[in-house]
């Protein structure tokens, strides 16, 4: 099983191969998620019964906005993006941060 997002997905594994046996299927959406930390916020029982906590991913990918005193807002980058730890340059004029762009691809699975 695996979080992409806010979904919880789960995919047939070979272990002795330690590779995909199968398509993934989507479980269930809505699991809450931190992609900064790379958890998600679900546990299976050996039984098989699932349980999660409801929510969304702490860092949904968003644009970032720029406000001034005044309250004008001015919007520096349109395209979503998760954004953290920001920062400005020494002078205080040019505002940066670490950034990561949502994946098209599914993320490569390990197996514990």
């Amino acid at each position: 099983m695996y979080v992409e997002g806010n979904t919880l997905f789960a995919m047939p594994v070979d272990l002795r191969r330690l590779a995909a046996a199968g398509p993934a299927a989507r479980v269930i959406d809505g699991v809450k998620s931190d992609d900064s930390r790379g958890g998600a916020q679900f546990a299976v029982s050996g039984l098989g019964t699932l349980a999660y906590l409801p929510g969304r991913n702490s860092f949904d990918p968003r644009p970032v906005a720029w406000m001034e005193r005044s309250g004008a807002m001015t919007v520096l980058r349109t395209t979503p993006a998760q954004w953290s730890n920001p920062e400005f340059s020494p002078d205080g004029a040019v505002p940066s941060g670490r950034w990561c762009v949502p994946r098209r691809e599914p993320a490569p699975m390990g197996v514990a």
